[in-house]
Formats: structure tokens, C-alpha cells, sequence
């Protein structure tokens, strides 16, 4: 059996829109942080938090809260249910400065958001509960997507966007599919698109398939020339686990696109 706890989220709602398509029986409780109990065991997908990191930056009690605390609660309840504990948690974790991260190097996070990821992965048993590690998703609905956010920003602004940062961006479609059909053991995964992207080439490939053309403009810099209110990791790229390593973005991004100018 799946449980699915945050199906209002972008991850959660994934996961349940992906089980319905593969015809998988799956439970999504609507309170997730109640002592959520898992009788028949299976798999416990614990897709809730608090993932703006700005949010994460100015509130980091209230955020660790549920990033960690209620999160913590949710895997004692699976594991003493006999279920498997599913976590998700982010490039952040790593401080940024190589790139190419795989499961076992260190972890030195620099933003809140990845002290809060940290803190999880530290206090979770790799023999008995799955961390997921994932960057940024596209998804074909509106939520925390990134090529959504990437077009949003170029609406409004003539945003400055960063030439020489590194990232996974993953069709969210597929990652979904991928963990409700291959994730059945404990320890630390690296589920993502093997393809990297810069934040300007992003915003490349948003206005390259938009049909609004060159209005959505940008200028390019270095990220360490962006005024941010905490210090990201320019690095964030992950080497795939075996068997996770999963397709081009490019078709996703291109239906989002389709999808924001539709509505």
C-alpha cells in the first residue's frame, strides 16, 4: 500500500496523479502532522514542508518545525508500522562549490533551507528510512515548479539571472512514476535528470518556447553579482543513483510553457 502525506503539494500531488495513471492503490490523509498511523504497512511517501527558502530564512523556528520536528514524527509512526519512510530533501544539503554531488559526499549547507534538509537526513536511519534527494522540478500544473517561476519572473521584470550556476531540472511526470515503480529499500537516492542547466539558460529555453518572444527579457551576470538576502549554492547539480537517472527535461518545459499561456 501507498501513503501519500501532502498530496496538496506539488510532490504529493504528483505522486497521486502518477498512481492513478499506473492504476496503484494509494491512501492521501489530509492531516499529515496527526500521529498518522500505517497499519498496513508499505511505503509512506512524506511529501509536506515548508520548501520557500525565503519563507525558511525569515521563520527558521516555525519552518524547522515541520521541516523537521513533524517530518520526524511521521517516520517513528512508519517505521513503527512497519512501513518504509520516504523523506525528500535537496541539493542544498551540499555547500555548492563542485558540482557532480553523489550520495555520499559531505554535506555543508549554507542556507537555512538546506540546515533544515540536513538536520532531517542526520536524524534519519539510512537502514530503514528512503531519502530522496531531488532539484528542481517541472510540473504541469501550477505549484513549485521552476520553469513556472522562471516565466513568472520574466513577466514582471528584466530579471538578472545567473550564467554560471548548475542544476537538475526533472520532469516531475517521470520522477513520480520512477519512485512509485523502482523505490522499495532504505538509504539516500539521487532521483533526477541527468541533463544540468544554468538559471540563464532556463530562462533560454522559457522564452525560446513561449510564444510572447523576445518581451520576456533578461540580462545575464555571475551569481555571486545578485543581491540576494542569503548566500546560494552555485553548484547544485547531482549525479543520479543507478537505475534513477531519467530523461530530458525539454518536453515538460515545453508543455508548461504551453500550459501557462493557455490558461
Amino acid at each position: 500500500m501507498i501513503h501519500i502525506l501532502g498530496a496538496r503539494g506539488t510532490v504529493g500531488r504528483l505522486l497521486c496523479e502518477a498512481a492513478k495513471r499506473l492504476g496503484i492503490p494509494y491512501s492521501a490523509p489530509q492531516r499529515p502532522y496527526d500521529a498518522v498511523r500505517y497499519k498496513a504497512g508499505g511505503t509512506a511517501f512524506l511529501a509536506f514542508g515548508r520548501a520557500n527558502q525565503e519563507e525558511c530564512r525569515k521563520y527558521p523556528e516555525e519552518t524547522r518545525a515541520v521541516n523537521v520536528a513533524q517530518t520526524l514524527e511521521c517516520v517513528v509512526n512508519a517505521v513503527l508500522d512497519g512501513a518504509l519512510p520516504v523523506i525528500f530533501s535537496s541539493p542544498m544539503v551540499f555547500r555548492g562549490l563542485n558540482g557532480n554531488y553523489g550520495v555520499d559526499d559531505h554535506t555543508a549547507p549554507i542556507t537555512e533551507y538546506g540546515r533544515q534538509k540536513k538536520a532531517l537526513e542526520e536524524r534519519c536511519n539510512p537502514e530503514t528510512v528512503a531519502t530522496v534527494r531531488i532539484g528542481p522540478l517541472v510540473a504541469p500544473f501550477s505549484g513549485n515548479c521552476a520553469v513556472e517561476a522562471m516565466y513568472r519572473m520574466l513577466e514582471k521584470e528584466r530579471p538578472q539571472l545567473a550564467r554560471d550556476t548548475c542544476m537538475n531540472l526533472t520532469d516531475g511526470e517521470e520522477l513520480a512514476e520512477a519512485l512509485l515503480r523502482n523505490l522499495q529499500h532504505p538509504g539516500i537516492l539521487h532521483v533526477c535528470s541527468p541533463y544540468t542547466y544554468s538559471h540563464a539558460e532556463l530562462g533560454f529555453w522559457v522564452r525560446a518556447h513561449s510564444t510572447k518572444g523576445a518581451t520576456l527579457a533578461y540580462t545575464m551576470c555571475k551569481l555571486e553579482e545578485l543581491a540576494l538576502p542569503e548566500p546560494r549554492p552555485r553548484l547544485q547539480n547531482l549525479v543520479p543513483s543507478a537505475g534513477y537517472s531519467l530523461g530530458s527535461p525539454l518536453p515538460a518545459l515545453l508543455r508548461k510553457v504551453k500550459w501557462l499561456e493557455n490558461r
